[in-house]
């Protein structure tokens, strides 16, 4: 019997010992679940935005002033890439107001239309500030002081301008989508349709100023552009020059040169290009090679507004072009954590759908996602 107790005895015990190591086992696996999936999961959409994220990853090819942007230290949020506008996810329901850069004018008539028709719960309206000239700049403004959801950019903001806005609690991300292409117009009554880059960029910079020194007529030109503030990057050259009037919106800039013959206006080629009041010119390069920002035959004023020109990204696009008439597109999100935040990065994400860049290809800007 005592044999049988001792056994007894030892069998007991060796049940309550492996009874004891799994629940400890089962408590170090509850332990480490919740360290790795619990607080730490909950923590990383906070980190993602301690600094802004700008475009600088957009543009790997060559150095611009994206290149100059501050680096992000933790990987932003990855926006959902659609194959079409119906099914982009996370769309918030509501009515937003946008507004900003005029380069993306062309954008706003007909990619954000086909955004209302296929979701209506999505709403957009543009504002236009009110005696403010519209910009990249003012769009930024306005996205602070809560007049705009989101706000559109061709240019970026200055590192110092971030950094003084995250100072006073604001933080932004530049989500790049497109690219875009400047190019000059002139009155359709000048004899010209070709500079050479160098001359083009002699004209800017005011070192020729009468069209009889490119192979024109005796006639001064007079330059058209507009104001940029000096907290946002701009790769234009000097905008004091004698010749050169500053005007508010692209629209009062391309009835001036239209009114004007010896006038010149410089901007994205989606805006220039099917204009009935002026036409755009080539630029030829170095190597004796012409650029036509215009699909071939040219449509000449007497046919338009019946036809129009169309933009011929693939010669822009070919490597060309001067690099320094080149700009990005982005979206500026408000990263607040609310609703706004919510709907530009829903704007973002139907801009770099399958269908949003066709849509913006198809307008004269070259897609960011290939």
């Amino acid at each position: 019997m005592t044999h049988k107790n001792e056994v007894k005895t030892l069998v007991l015990t060796l049940l309550v010992t492996l009874s004891c190591l799994g629940a400890g086992f089962q408590l170090f696996r509850s332990f480490e679940a919740a360290s790795t999936s619990g607080e730490t999961a909950v923590e990383l959409p906070e980190a993602q935005t301690d600094l802004p994220v700008t475009a600088s990853h957009a543009v790997e090819d060559s150095h611009s002033p994206e290149d100059d942007a501050p680096e992000d230290s933790v990987k932003p949020k990855e926006l959902a890439i659609a194959p079409n506008f119906a099914q982009v996810p996370e769309v918030p329901a509501g009515f937003f107001n946008y507004g900003g850069s005029t380069t993306w004018a062309p954008i706003r008539g007909s990619v954000d239309f086909e955004i209302q028709k296929a979701r209506p719960e999505f709403r957009l309206n543009y504002v236009q500030p009110r005696e403010i000239i519209p910009s990249s700049q003012t769009g930024l403004e306005m996205l602070v002081q809560g007049e705009l959801a989101f706000s559109l950019a061709s240019r970026l903001p200055s590192n110092e301008l971030l950094e003084t806005l995250k100072a006073k609690g604001t933080q932004v991300r530049l989500v790049p989508v497109a690219k875009s292409f400047d190019v000059p117009a002139v009155n359709w009554s000048l004899p010209l349709t070709v500079l050479t880059i160098d001359q083009f960029y002699a004209i800017q910079a005011g070192k020729i100023i009468n069209w009889r020194d490119v192979g024109g007529p005796d006639l001064p030109i007079q330059q058209f552009d507009r104001s940029v503030n000096d907290d946002f990057l701009d790769t234009r050259p000097n905008l004091e020059t004698e010749n050169i009037e500053l005007l508010a919106t692209p629209s009062e800039a391309i009835r001036r040169v239209a009114g004007t013959p010896g006038g010149i206006y410089v901007h994205t080629a989606s805006v220039l290009v099917p204009q009935c009041e002026v036409k755009v010119l080539a630029l030829e390069s170095p190597l004796g090679q012409r650029i036509l920002p215009y699909q071939e035959p040219l449509v000449p004023a007497s046919d338009c507004p019946a036809r129009r020109n169309q933009v011929n990204l693939e010669a822009l696009s070919s490597g060309n072009y001067p690099k320094q008439l080149q700009d990005t597109l982005y979206v500026v999100i408000n990263q607040n954590g609310a609703i706004e935040q919510q709907a530009g990065e829903a704007y973002a994400s139907f801009l770099l759908s399958d269908e949003g860049q066709a849509l913006l290809e198809r307008n004269g800007y070259l897609r960011i996602r290939q």
